[in-house]
């Protein structure tokens, strides 16, 4: 994990709906909240995915954006996105670069 205070490294990616994503451009709009998750589907994940969709409009009302980040493809993120109604967008890091950059690895 990032120590407190670090800066966060800059990325970018592809978002569940196809579009780019970085990170820079997301901070010039306001603080981002970037949560790594394991898989999608998974009990634990779901859980988690869930909890941020019902704590959204808080999130929102503070400024932020609200990303998911973790090595599943584009398709499987749209399906767990549609599935649970999550009204944020999943960032697919197939390679795990991100995921490394921001040494949050842990079960990975």
């Amino acid at each position: 994990m990032l120590q407190v205070g670090a800066k966060a490294p800059e990325f970018e990616g592809v978002l569940d709906d196809g579009t780019a994503f970085r990170l820079s451009e997301a901070l010039g709009r306001g603080p981002v909240v970037l949560y790594f998750y394991p898989k999608d589907f998974t009990g634990g994940c779901t859980k988690e995915a869930c909890s941020f969709r019902d704590n959204f409009g808080a999130i929102g009302a503070a400024g932020a954006t609200l990303v998911g980040v973790s090595a599943d493809n584009e398709d499987s993120h749209t399906r767990f996105r549609e599935k649970h109604g999550l009204p944020f967008p999943l960032l697919a890091d197939t390679e795990k670069r991100i995921v490394d950059a921001f040494d949050a690895r842990g079960s990975f």
